[in-house]
């Protein structure tokens, strides 16, 4: 029996910066979990058929994706969620999210190193917003010598590299005037330098080796063999059990193993197995 669990999904709002001002009027719904929140878009004034290469690049980022929805124990149960959306002025792009409440440093890292290889191999046109639900948390990870105030919405990546669309006195861009700004004039985007360096050292190199190593094989003894066959075949599960048990205020029962009882092996972040001694 495969396990679904139901998810709500962030509004496509939440993927833009807005001023001050016309936070309140765009962001209506708050937040109660942090999520990663992607854009990817196909930019090319000059195509015909930005739809067909669009929906191509939706299918190349299903299956590059694929994997990791299926094997890696992500906290919150469910993967990276894609879907195609559209902008006010009718502009198609890829959505994606990823709610990773409890685990954000270490799954905002790997989702960022993912992206960075997906843009590496889908071509100039394609460029990428990312951001999470608490901000643009790439900006927060460094301070940069090189930007004052980034401004909104000025952060894109293309080609794996992060780049920079230009400030307009100190200030941000609304999403529709970036993507106009990439359409014609992306060439004027600046090389990220400090950030590209970072992400490097701190995501790319040694991807992904650096993040498998922080997973754990746990072994567990279960006695019911109805939660045991839905452990084993649903194995991420543990993950978001693991997150629900330090979540929650769970009562756990000490218990001698009966003969019944079955060893299984399962895969998960080092980080939630810390809390087991403590039940």
């Amino acid at each position: 029996m495969k396990i679904v669990k139901a998810q709500s999904a962030v509004p496509i709002e939440w993927l833009w910066d807005f001023e001050d001002a016309e936070r309140d009027a765009y962001l209506v719904d708050s937040q109660h979990k942090t999520s990663l929140l992607f854009g990817i878009f196909y930019v090319d004034k000059f195509a015909s058929n930005g739809a067909v290469h669009l929906q191509d690049v939706f299918k190349k980022a299903q299956e590059f994706f694929k994997v990791w929805n299926d094997h890696y124990p992500w906290s919150e149960y469910n993967g990276i969620s894609m879907s195609l959306e559209k902008m006010e002025d009718g502009t198609k792009f890829i959505y994606g999210q990823l709610c990773v409440e409890n685990n954000v440093k270490e799954e905002e890292s790997l989702v960022l190193g993912l992206l960075v290889q997906l843009s590496s191999n889908l071509g100039p046109q394609v460029f990428m917003r990312i951001c999470d639900t608490d901000g643009d948390f790439l900006m927060t990870e460094t301070i940069s010598k090189e930007i004052v105030n980034p401004g909104c919405n000025r952060l894109w990546l293309q080609c794996g590299r992060l780049k920079l669309i230009p400030a307009s006195d100190g200030h941000g861009v609304s999403p529709l005037d970036a993507l106009e700004f990439l359409k014609n004039s992306y060439f004027k985007c600046t090389d990220f330098n400090s950030m590209n360096q970072y992400i490097a050292t701190k995501v790319t190199n040694e991807f992904p080796d650096k993040f498998l190593s922080n997973l754990a094989r746990l072994q567990l003894v279960i006695e019911n063999k109805e939660n045991c066959k839905v452990l084993l075949e649903n194995p991420r599960l543990i993950s978001y059990l693991l997150k629900c048990l330090n979540d929650e205020e769970i009562v756990v029962s000490k218990s001698p193993p009966s003969n019944n009882s079955k060893k299984i092996e399962l895969l998960v972040p080092k980080g939630h197995c810390n809390i087991i001694p403590f039940f």
